[in-house]
């Protein structure tokens, strides 16, 4: 019987080099894998939370000039006794322009609440104004009784004797960006929201919104149809028919080897210079127009 060879050296080193592209190529593998499923994990949250947010602008824009038993803010008496706050301010004025059921400003200084941390420059701010959807009694809480010809505004579950009423809350709610979250170093969308006692209540809605822009649809001559989106301080007297939404939202965390050099363009051109970021955060951007239910009668 012959001597077992084993393997030469030429052979051995054949093979770790061999088996050394194998592994190599093996983790570039997995590391393109991971690269890519980190980064659909990053553009799925994204996704899941310019969704959220859509909805819930979607949500109280819907209800926009909404009075419970008619869409006509003129028709609502307001006693002089009724006033809204928010740290220690008498903002009651502000708060109870109900003819205006839409206001955007593209100056967040017209916000009469100081902000979680500061405003975002640049951002819109979307105020929006409306009655509850559903009847309410609850006495802490500012309401609205109207039947289809008249209504009051009360407070205390004082409520005035209007034949053929229903009760609803009053709702105020002003959307903005804060530079400020839950989510260290992420701007949020946030809202100062018509809360219990008469208090504006600010509210964080979703971390990482960056910008937040606002376009109004208008009708200029009457007939009922969208004459074109301007700025709100461009509105006019012209009723709104439709409000334009666009949030850029960012990742909370860098992603490995992306860059993101912009430019994002709004939808507002007069808003700010489009961003070019040049940083490895992912980045989307997400819009929707939202149609109103409720105009008032001509």
């Amino acid at each position: 019987m012959k001597d077992a060879a084993g393997f030469t050296l030429v052979e051995l080193m054949v093979a770790l080099l061999l088996g050394s592209i194998m592994i190599a190529g093996a983790l570039r593998l997995f590391s393109s894998a991971r690269a890519a499923y980190e980064s659909a994990q990053l553009i799925a949250s994204l996704q899941e939370r310019g969704a959220f947010a859509l909805t819930a602008l979607e949500d109280d824009l819907r209800l926009a000039g909404f009075w419970g038993l008619h869409s006509d803010a003129g028709l609502l008496g307001i006693p002089g006794d009724i006033r809204v706050h928010c740290a220690g301010r008498d903002i009651s004025v502000w708060a109870l322009q109900l003819v205006q059921a839409i206001d955007v400003n593209d100056d967040f200084a017209a916000l009469p609440c100081p902000p979680a941390n500061a405003f975002v420059a640049g951002a819109d701010v979307l105020v929006v104004r409306h009655a509850s959807s559903g009847n309410t009694d609850n006495p802490d809480r500012i309401g609205i009784t109207t039947n289809e010809s008249t209504g009051a505004v009360f407070r205390n579950g004082l409520i005035p004797e209007i034949a053929g009423a229903q009760n609803f809350d009053l709702q105020v709610n002003a959307w903005h960006l804060d530079t400020a979250s839950s989510e260290p170093g992420m701007p949020a969308l946030r809202r100062f929201t018509l809360a219990n006692n008469g208090l504006m209540q600010n509210q964080e809605i979703i971390p990482g919104v960056e910008d937040f822009q606002v376009l109004l649809g208008i009708d200029r001559d009457g007939d009922q149809q969208i004459d074109g989106f301007v700025d709100g301080n461009n509105r006019g007297d012209a009723p709104v028919l439709a409000v334009s939404v666009w949030l850029l939202l960012r990742s909370a965390r860098p992603e490995p080897g992306h860059r993101d050099s912009g430019p994002w363009y709004s939808i507002d051109t007069d808003a700010r210079n489009p961003l070019r970021p040049n940083d490895g955060y992912r980045r989307i951007s997400v819009t929707r127009t939202i149609y109103l239910r409720n105009q008032p009668a001509a």
